[in-house]
C-alpha cells in the first residue's frame, strides 16, 4: 500500500486525474467518462457524506466555526499541506490553534468557474445544514482560481438567498488572478492567430491549442457568472469582458499575493508577479474597494504554487483570524467509522479500478476521434497533386483511378485502426470488470 492511501493523502494517481480535469475536465463531464471530478468535501481522500453522522465521524472535535478550502487549477485537497510535513497544513494549524474545523473541497477545474460557483453555493449550503452543531462562523479560503470560485459562490449564494452567506464571516484570497492572468491572454492570442491560417495542419495545431478548459478559458479575465460566456440570444460569441462583480457585502475580505523576487518594488516583481498572477491582478478588488491596508499581504519571495502551504501566508492567516474565542479543545483519538463505510484502503482500490478504466476509456475515445482527425488532414494534403494532375488532359482519366485506390487503401487502413482500437477497449473493460468483481468479493 503506498503512503499516500494509507495517510488518506491523494495519491499520485489522483493528483494525475486532477490535473487532467483542469485541462479535459469540461469534455470528461459532457462524455460521462468518470475520470470527471464530481464537487465534494474529501476527507482521507474519500469524498464526504454530507450528514451529521459522517462529519461528526470525519471531525469529533469539530464546534461552531469552520474554515473551507478551496484549492487552485489542476489540484487536490493535497495542496495545502506543507512540502516538509504533509500532515501539517492550514487546515490542521488553525484546528489545533483556534478549533476552527476544516473542510476541504475537491472539484473539476476544468469547467466554468460560475458552474464551480453555482455548485460550492449548493454544496455550502448541505455543509451547514449537516453540521452537528449550530454554525456561527464560516469562512473561505481560496487559492488561485479557488478564489474566483469563491466570489462567484457568494454571488450565487445571494442571487438564490442561501442561509449559509449570512454565516460567512471572512474570506481569504491566495494569488487569485480576480483581473485575469497574462498565460491565458497569451493563450488566447496564440489560439486565434492559428484559427486564422488556413491549413489542415495548422487547423489541427489550432485544434489540439483550444483544448483548454473553460476553467482555463476563464483565467483570461477572471469571469465569475454564467453571463461571462453564455452568448445572448441572436448573437455570436461570448462577451469579451465580464461583468464587474463586487466583493461581498456584510463579509470581511484579505489578500495574499506572492512575488518571484525578494524585494516587492522590483521591476520583475511588478511585472511578473508570482510567476503566474500579477499583483495588480491578485490584489485588484482590494485596493478598487479601499480595503485598509492590514487587509492586503504581499509576501516578496512566494511563488504562486507557494501560496497555499508557506510559513509566511499562514501566519497572516492566522492573524486575521484573530484571538481565540472560548476554549476549544482538540481530540486525542479519532471516531469510529461508520460501519456502513467500506474501510478507506479497500475503497480506494476500487477507486484505482475505476479510474484505470475511465483512462482506458478516455484513451480508445481519443484514438477514435484522432485517427479521425489525421484521415481528413491526410485526404487533404494527398488530393492536392492529383487535382493537379487531374488538369491535364493526357493523364487525367489514369490518376483519377490512381487516386480512388489510394483513398480506398487510406480509409481501409485507418478503418482497422479503429476496430483494434475498440476490441482493446472491450478487452480492458472486461478485465476491469473481473479484477472489480475479485475486490468486492
Amino acid at each position: 500500500m503506498s503512503k499516500e492511501s494509507s495517510s488518506g493523502l491523494p495519491t499520485p494517481s489522483e493528483r494525475r486525474q486532477a490535473a487532467l480535469n483542469a485541462v479535459l475536465g469540461d469534455y470528461l463531464e459532457r462524455s460521462g467518462n468518470p475520470l470527471a471530478l464530481r464537487m465534494a468535501f474529501y476527507e482521507r481522500g474519500l469524498p464526504l457524506m454530507l450528514t451529521a453522522a459522517s462529519l461528526r465521524a470525519a471531525r469529533p472535535e469539530l464546534g461552531a466555526r469552520a474554515v473551507v478550502f478551496v484549492h487552485g487549477m489542476g489540484q487536490t485537497e493535497g495542496s495545502w499541506s506543507f512540502a516538509s510535513d504533509p500532515a501539517l497544513s492550514y487546515g490542521s494549524l488553525l484546528q489545533a490553534e483556534l478549533g476552527v474545523a476544516p473542510c476541504y473541497v475537491r472539484y473539476n477545474t476544468g469547467r466554468r468557474v460560475s458552474q464551480n460557483g453555482r455548485e460550492l453555493a449548493a454544496l455550502l449550503e448541505q455543509l451547514v445544514q449537516a453540521w452537528p452543531v449550530p454554525l456561527e462562523e464560516l469562512t473561505l479560503i481560496g487559492h488561485s482560481l479557488g478564489g474566483l470560485v469563491i466570489r462567484s459562490a457568494c454571488y450565487y449564494a445571494r442571487e438564490l438567498g442561501l442561509a449559509w452567506l449570512p454565516r460567512l464571516r471572512r474570506a481569504i484570497y491566495l494569488g487569485a488572478p480576480h483581473l485575469g492572468s497574462p498565460f491565458e491572454k497569451a493563450g488566447h492570442l496564440v489560439s486565434v492567430a492559428l484559427g486564422a491560417i488556413d491549413h489542415p495542419v495548422v487547423q489541427l495545431i489550432h485544434t489540439l491549442s483550444d483544448l483548454r478548459g473553460p476553467g482555463v478559458k476563464d483565467l483570461r479575465h477572471g469571469s465569475l457568472l454564467d453571463e461571462d460566456w453564455q452568448s445572448p440570444a441572436g448573437t455570436r460569441g461570448a462577451p469579451a469582458r465580464p461583468k464587474p462583480v463586487p466583493l461581498c457585502a456584510g463579509v470581511e475580505h484579505y489578500f495574499i499575493a506572492g512575488t518571484l523576487t525578494r524585494d516587492a518594488n522590483h521591476p520583475a516583481a511588478l511585472l511578473f508577479g508570482d510567476a503566474l498572477v500579477r499583483l495588480p491582478s491578485a490584489v485588484g478588488p482590494a485596493r478598487r474597494s479601499g480595503l485598509p491596508p492590514d487587509q492586503i499581504a504581499v509576501l516578496p519571495g512566494v511563488s504562486h504554487v507557494q501560496l497555499s502551504h508557506c510559513p509566511e501566508a499562514y501566519a497572516r492567516i492566522r492573524g486575521w483570524f484573530g484571538a481565540t474565542s472560548g476554549t476549544h479543545a482538540v481530540a486525542r483519538e479519532r471516531s469510529e467509522p461508520d460501519p456502513a463505510t467500506p474501510p478507506v484502503p479497500a475503497a480506494r482500490a476500487l477507486g484505482e479500478l475505476e479510474r484505470l478504466g475511465a483512462h482506458g476509456a478516455l484513451l480508445e475515445d481519443a484514438l477514435e476521434r484522432g485517427t479521425w482527425e489525421i484521415q481528413v488532414i491526410q485526404e487533404k494534403l494527398s488530393a492536392r497533386p492529383y487535382d493537379v494532375l487531374q488538369a491535364i488532359p493526357a493523364v487525367g482519366s489514369v490518376s483519377e483511378l490512381v487516386r480512388r485506390w489510394h483513398f480506398a487503401s487510406l480509409r481501409a487502413s485507418y478503418a482497422a485502426i479503429r476496430l483494434l482500437n475498440r476490441a482493446g477497449g472491450v478487452a480492458l473493460r472486461a478485465a476491469i470488470a473481473r479484477r472489480k468483481s475479485a475486490a468486492s468479493g
